[in-house]
């Protein structure tokens, strides 16, 4: 095979073959990459577009798009240029007043939130009040995801996105998590609530719709305790995988920075995700050894990473072959996807993309 998977059902098989030479690059945040392709609004387009760089489509649909922006609680943007930088201003409509937030994305960087929805507790009533709203619209949400589905047609894998009860579908920075919860502990316990029944809403309208994977994260562990990162992130992590089991769904867990934790308290052994990214060498993560590290995940749970985002971004060609080749040596002995650690950085060259890809084809 020398190219990369058409239909969800070859991706399925050789998840269950061993994913040797799956490719997922997360393209979705760059933002040059992405105005050379004609993507935006158009799931079609992207999984040609991820197809044209020889990675295997994924289709990531967040919070954001559960709704179309027509829809009374759908999300709208307004995008605008500043030199080098793309500012999106985002208006969220809810049924005690619209929420506000911002964007700014700037060449070589992910894009970093300059304006977060929620700042006030009644902020929070009115972020509790779109939860709601949400559960409401559900034949709505699914109407959309499936739309979505028939678009891309059974070319990619349709994963759907939902969020974690401490990080509130990122309407507010990781750093203002913790001051909030402390800070509000009534409130912010009433939204965490309604984020996960939401979240398990979203699982079955996903499933309805015809996706084939969720995805849910882990805020930075460097900013919580351990009592927290399980009460708030593992339980409720291990929830929604056994509700993705009981649907036939993959479950993708991400986790940025220190991931080191994860495996000392032994979590992974009660989580069981299918696909689990990943582990991060210092100064972005404080994995050791990601090798090792690899060796200690349970042997069912696909690893996904193994690329340096800054690689990606700053190298060549040839220094990018020669990393998919070290990543092979080091985790192909494990259910090993070859991705970069998180979303690729503005600005990544093309051709870093189909080197990777194309050298990875050489595993299959």
């Amino acid at each position: 095979m020398n190219r990369p998977s058409k239909t969800r059902d070859e991706i399925r098989q050789r998840l269950a073959e061993g994913g040797r030479g799956l490719v997922m690059l997360d393209i979705r945040d760059d933002v040059d990459f992405l105005a050379q392709t004609p993507t935006h609004g158009d799931p079609r387009a992207w999984v040609d577009a991820c197809h044209a760089v020889g990675t295997d489509a994924v289709i990531l649909i967040g919070e954001a798009d559960y709704l179309p922006a027509d829809h009374p609680w759908g999300r709208k943007r307004r995008t605008r240029r500043d030199g080098e930088k793309t500012i999106v201003d985002i208006t969220q409509p809810t049924p005690l007043g619209p929420l506000h937030g911002q964007e700014v994305t700037t060449p070589g960087q992910k894009p970093a939130r300059t304006k977060m929805f929620m700042e006030s507790p009644p902020d929070y009533d009115a972020f509790i009040a779109l939860m709601a709203a949400w559960r409401d619209s559900r034949r709505e949400i699914t109407a959309n995801l499936a739309r979505v589905r028939r678009t891309i047609g059974p070319d990619g894998v349709l994963a759907v996105f939902i969020a974690q009860p401490m990080e509130m579908y990122y309407f507010i920075l990781q750093y203002d998590m913790v001051m909030h919860y402390l800070d509000w502990p009534e409130t912010y316990g009433r939204a965490m609530v309604e984020v996960e029944e939401t979240a398990h809403c979203v699982i079955d309208c996903a499933d309805d719709a015809g996706a084939d994977m969720i995805m849910f994260g882990g805020a930075g562990t460097e900013i919580f305790n351990p009592e927290m990162i399980e009460r708030h992130i593992i339980d409720p992590s291990r929830r929604y995988v056994e509700h993705c089991r009981r649907r036939d769904l993959f479950s993708l867990m991400h986790c940025c920075g220190r991931t080191q934790i994860l495996l000392d308290k032994g979590w992974f052994e009660s989580l069981r995700p299918t696909i689990f990214e990943s582990f991060t060498e210092s100064p972005l993560g404080d994995i050791a050894s990601p090798t090792t590290a690899v060796k200690q995940l349970p042997a069912d749970i696909f690893f996904k990473g193994g690329l340096s985002l800054d690689l990606l971004h700053r190298g060549s060609p040839r220094d990018v072959e020669q990393a998919v080749r070290r990543a092979y040596a080091e985790f192909g002995d494990h259910r090993f996807i070859l991705a970069g650690t998180c979303a690729i950085l503005t600005g990544t060259p093309k051709e870093n993309l189909l080197a990777a890809t194309r050298t990875a084809m050489e595993y299959q």
